[in-house]
């Protein structure tokens, strides 16, 4: 009764105090009543009721009553609302001094907007409140097709989400990026957090530029697994993450494990799955004409493409010599003939098909996981254990990967909660697939199998062409770079991982609430290096030894005061204060053997030829805040939304390190308000305006020197060659967002759109400076860049019958990006420079990742000019060639659910910008690619000519034509298509005629396909567009009477597969998806050196419980 007689005695005094007398006021009645739910007649608290058209409105209390006292008499009509509830209205007559009675029963309802989703800082909000862009997804979509990692799951489920793994396979590097590029030089990537945690998230390996052997140990959101997450929601623009600080400038990924849920007894859970993977995509090549160049095919042609014989036996020999021609393929016609191969035996010189696949092997993923749970009124728990086992495609890469996490939340007293997450991994990777030398490799008659069995001789030593004196030295270098670096040394990386979290909830009162946080996320990784003896220790030294330690510690800690009060029946307010710290410390220590090692293939320091070389480094970096909220509600359909934080960062000066950022957003449910068409059934717009600040690198803004030895005594140390700068400020994002969400046909379809544009300035960009300074950069803050995008997801159910099920989800992203300025007077940023002929750089007025490079020279009709030695002349100026970043992303699934068979499809789409293969640009010179088989002969369009004394090549009327001189004729002449330039006597160009100039084939490409010099590298710059299939999942839920008779239940049993095939896509001899690179400026150049293909994945998955 007091919860009634409250708001009645507080109207009656309000009344009082504004009537003009005590007869008005008995002029007046007032209405009560209940809300219940209508399937069990439940009371509903909260339930909103209001009268229609005036300012009068009650909130029912836990028994589902209401009362609105002091109602003029009168006919109203009474609504009633509840979020999850469809609304329920009711007409009556007040009469003076009597209590009107409306009781309403309201039916569920599912609408979009009033579903909950996590906001920052872990806050569960409906989505009606939120004045931002979250796109949440669920559990069953990161598992359905068991992926080894979160982000592989991500592939077009996420508009706006750029996601690019690198071809060493699922424990290897990713770039993510969430709206575009916001840093010209800094990173793009977005925090990551679980359970409330920002964890380590670094690229590691060979993630950056870097030549051969190096690894590629992954990134920190590898670790997380799947099979724990509960619900993942990324947080895109900047007024989404602005609470969560500098850290968060570029978006977050907020990802919430699971918890124990209510049954009777201990539940326990599995899943099973076994995932088959073969390389896939590889390029084609041509399979016609064998190995050799330089010692077959000379400019005066003595062997005209013939075989080498020994000069005493006339035993014809595959091609071997000096220099790379012999890896080449621009030798003979491969029909099978007999010839020595460079290990002394006599084998059919025939074309290998297969030969860069079977440098791979096949591959395997098995999981197993199992988790048990249980929950109570005050408590409840989950335990899980999973057991990963991957072998990879590349010979001797594997991982091992055992996963325990614990998670419970308990009711310790009335007022407070306590929330615990534990989640420990164990990491054991060993060989990861270095990066591989192969721009001169893979002639079409090399034997795999060869290099597989012979790279080991009998004594356990390397192959060398010291032992074989014709073995080619690039086949010798695929033996050790593939084989024995797979699988004869042994490179293991252990890692020892916990990210752990507490959280205390005490209830100060009924609308204030106080919640104290501490995490961490430590990691110990330690990598042992055994590099096998190479060679007898009589012939000296060999192999190596390295071990390192390093540890990475993030130690986060948060205090958090929430409160909400109704101000008015119709006005409502939320407010948030608190503060946090975050602080990163890493430690690394390492040694490693010089020279070799004395003792074969004892692997220890004490054992280096040479005096060890040492390391060892730490650093810190610490960020402290202070943050607040507030939300203004009203009548449930507006709310108005504040929040600003301040934020200290150790690595900025003194001076700068302070900087604040607000943001103000709006959420309007006009559904709620607006009579609007039938097909509408709810429809919310947002606008959003938020400032995010980010400090720089560590130790970017110090004078930094390292100390140092020499000859095991003196102590020297040196500094840094950036000049640190004297101000540096931080970066900042200004961001504006509009967005509307309709639910159409009852909640079957759904809308969801946004609009935003972004200014990012004071850019932090290393100038470079003349180094007669004694340094090479100076670090300033300059710049300024834009980004203005669309995103659109619509998601439904085309088809929804008793049986059978349609639904789909359909999303679209488009970002445009354009850097305004940067530093005065500086025009153009070079931010990769590749072979001195393709840079990737950042224009003012352009977009960023714009590729420039040599590219051919041309008439001023657009024609290519070839020189007067017949190839193309190469401009001696930079062009525009292309773009590394996407013009739109998109993703597409579809889910058909047929009784208990269901299949679901995901297709992730990208359309526009370019793409540098370098690997394809090797192909070509090296007479691999199949568009070099065009001109090889007379049967594949070659020209007849010979050569005349003065080495020029004269080309004759006919095939069957005689030579002059009996000189010899050859059939592999071109004429390059484009035009010759004219001279007068003064050497002046007059005009340009048809190029008539024939050049042998082989010449052609190994000329305009050379490492510089007239290398035309534009050439392999080509259009980047794809659709693909990247998930399916065809899935079977087994009927209760099959499994009877085991005490198993909810069995299902799915057929997965990933990667599968491409739709459609523009690069036909590349895969799109073969960059080896996580860095953002080198996204779309595919290296030679360090380039493995992609794998498809099929295998199976059971699920059930107990």
């Amino acid at each position: 009764m007091r919860a009634i007689a409250r708001p009645v005695a507080v109207a009656t005094f309000v009344g009082l105090l504004g009537a003009p007398g005590t007869a008005n006021a008995q002029a007046a009645g007032s209405i009560r009543g209940t809300v219940s739910a209508r399937e069990d007649r439940r009371p509903l608290p909260n339930a909103r009721v209001s009268i229609a058209g005036a300012e009068r409105a009650a909130m029912t209390n836990e028994r589902g009553e209401y009362v609105i006292a002091d109602v003029a008499a009168g006919t109203y009509t009474l609504r009633a609302r509840l979020i999850g509830y469809g609304e329920g209205s009711e007409t009556l007559t007040v009469t003076p001094g009597q209590v009107a009675t409306a009781d309403f029963s309201l039916e569920t309802k599912v609408i979009a907007l009033d579903a909950q989703t996590v906001t920052a800082l872990g806050i569960e909000r409906s989505k009606r409140e939120t004045p931002y862009a979250i796109s949440g997804v669920a559990d069953s979509e990161v598992t359905k097709a068991s992926p080894m990692t979160v982000q592989s799951a991500l592939y077009g489920e996420v508009a706006g989400l750029k996601i690019q793994q690198n071809s060493s396979g699922p424990t290897g590097g990713s770039n993510l990026t969430i709206r575009g590029i916001k840093s010209i030089t800094g990173s793009n990537r977005p925090l990551i957090v679980v359970d409330g945690i920002p964890i380590r998230d670094d690229n590691s390996g060979y993630s950056d530029v870097g030549w051969v052997y190096d690894r590629d140990l992954g990134t920190g959101i590898n670790d997380i697994n799947t099979n724990d997450v509960a619900s993942l929601s990324v947080l895109k623009g900047a007024g989404a993450a602005a609470l969560y600080g500098s850290q968060a400038a570029n978006g977050v990924i907020l990802i919430t494990t699971k918890r124990g849920s209510k049954r009777d007894g201990i539940g326990m859970e599995f899943s099973s799955s076994s995932l088959f993977d073969r390389v896939a995509f590889l390029p084609q090549f041509q399979n016609e004409y064998g190995g050799g160049i330089l010692d077959l095919i000379l400019q005066n042609r003595p062997n005209n493409g013939e075989f080498i014989y020994d000069s005493t036996t006339k035993t014809p020999y595959v091609a071997y010599g000096g220099g790379i021609g012999a890896a080449h393929s621009w030798g003979p016609a491969m029909k099978g003939q007999m010839v020595m191969w460079w290990d002394g035996q006599m084998r059919p010189f025939s074309p290998q098909p297969n030969n860069y696949r079977d440098l791979y092997q096949a591959g395997q993923t098995l999981e197993n996981s199992v988790t048990f749970s249980s929950a109570t009124d005050r408590s409840r728990y989950r335990l899980g254990f999973t057991r990963g086992d991957w072998t990879g495609t590349f010979p001797g890469a594997r991982q091992t990967r055992n996963t325990l996490s614990l998670t419970g939340d308990m009711q310790l007293s009335d007022k407070l909660r306590a929330d615990v997450s534990l989640n420990y991994y164990d990491r054991n990777l060993t060989n990861p697939p270095p990066r591989v030398y192969v721009a001169f490799s893979f002639p079409r008659s090399l034997k795999t199998d060869l290099l597989r069995q012979d790279y080991e001789t009998p004594a356990g030593y390397l192959t060398t062409p010291q032992i074989y004196p014709r073995l080619h030295p690039t086949e010798a270098d695929m033996m050790r770079q593939v084989f024995w670096t797979g699988e004869a040394d042994q490179y293991v990386s252990g890692q020892d991982r916990l990210v752990g979290s507490l959280r205390l909830h005490y209830a100060l009162a009924d609308w204030l609430n106080l919640r104290l946080e501490g995490g961490t996320d430590y990691t110990d990784n330690t990598l042992e290096n055994d590099q096998r003896t190479t060679q007898p220790a009589s012939a000296g030294p060999s192999g190596g030894y390295e071990v390192r330690r390093r540890q990475d510690r993030v130690l986060y800690g948060e205090v958090l005061l929430s409160g909400q009060h109704a101000l008015t029946p119709s006005l409502g307010l939320q407010l948030q204060v608190g503060a946090a710290t975050l602080r990163n410390r890493t430690g690394e220590t390492a040694a490693w053997t010089n020279g070799g090692l004395v003792t074969e293939n004892w692997f220890s320091l004490n054992n280096s030829a040479s005096t060890p070389g040492q390391y060892a480094g730490r650093g810190e970096d610490r960020t402290d805040g202070v943050f607040g909220e507030a939300m203004l509600s009203y009548r449930d359909y507006l709310y108005l939304t504040a929040t600003g934080r301040n934020d200290w960062t150790s690595t900025l000066p003194p001076g700068s390190n302070s900087y604040f950022y607000p943001s103000v957003g709006a959420s309007f449910v006009f559904s709620d308000v607006l009579r609007l068409p039938s097909q509408i059934s709810s429809g919310k717009v947002r606008l959003n305006y938020a400032q995010v600040g980010r400090g720089a690198p560590r130790y970017l803004a110090n004078n930094v020197y390292n100390f140092g030895t020499w000859d095991g005594g003196v102590t020297l140390n040196s500094f840094s060659t950036t000049v640190p700068p004297l101000a540096l400020k931080p970066e900042r994002k200004f961001e504006t967002e509009a967005g509307l969400e309709l639910g159409l046909f009852h909640e079957r379809w759904h809308v969801d759109a946004s609009f935003y544009h972004q200014r990012n300035v004071d850019q932090i960009i290393p100038l470079a400076i003349a180094a007669s300074s004694g340094a090479t950069n100076i670090v300033v803050n300059a710049g300024l860049m834009t980004n203005t995008g669309q995103e659109l997801q619509l998601s439904g159910s085309p088809i929804r019958r008793v049986d059978f099920e349609w639904s789909t989800t359909l999303n679209f992203a488009r970002n445009r990006n354009e850097v305004r300025s940067l530093a005065a007077g500086l025009q153009t940023l070079v931010l990769q420079n590749f072979e001195d002929n393709l840079y990737v750089e950042a224009r003012p007025g352009h977009p960023f990742g714009e590729i420039y490079g040599y590219d051919f020279r041309r008439a001023p009709d657009g024609q290519k000019i070839v020189d007067q030695n017949g190839f193309y002349a190469k401009s001696d100026t930079l062009s525009l060639v292309g773009n590394i970043m996407p013009n739109w992303l998109g993703g597409l699934e579809n889910t058909f659910r047929y009784k208990s068979v269901a299949l679901s499809l995901t297709f992730d789409v990208r359309m526009g910008g370019q793409y540098a293969s370098m690997f394809d640009y090797y192909s070509l010179s090296t007479g691999r690619a199949m568009e070099t088989l065009f001109g090889r002969d007379q049967a594949h369009g070659g020209l007849p000519y010979y050569i005349d004394a003065s080495g020029n090549y004269v080309q004759l009327p006919s095939h069957d034509a005689v030579a002059p001189n009996g000189s010899t004729v050859y059939h592999d002449g071109v004429v390059l298509h484009g035009v010759r330039e004219t001279f007068d006597g003064s050497g002046n160009v007059t005009g340009y005629a048809p190029n008539d100039k024939l050049v042998p084939e082989w010449l052609y490409y190994e000329t305009n396909f050379d490492w510089k010099n007239q290398g035309i590298y534009p050439q392999i710059v080509y259009n980047n567009n794809y659709i693909k299939l990247r998930e399916l999942a065809l899935s079977f839920d087994l009927p209760a009477a099959w499994t009877r008779h085991i005490p198993a239940r909810n069995l299902r049993l799915s057929l997965i597969g990933r990667n599968l095939f491409y739709l459609y896509k523009t690069l036909h001899n590349v895969d799109p998806e073969s960059a080896t690179s996580t860095v953002d400026y080198r996204q779309g150049l595919n290296d030679y050196i360090g380039y493995h293909p992609t794998t498809r994945s099929l295998g199976f998955k059971i699920t059930g419980s107990f």
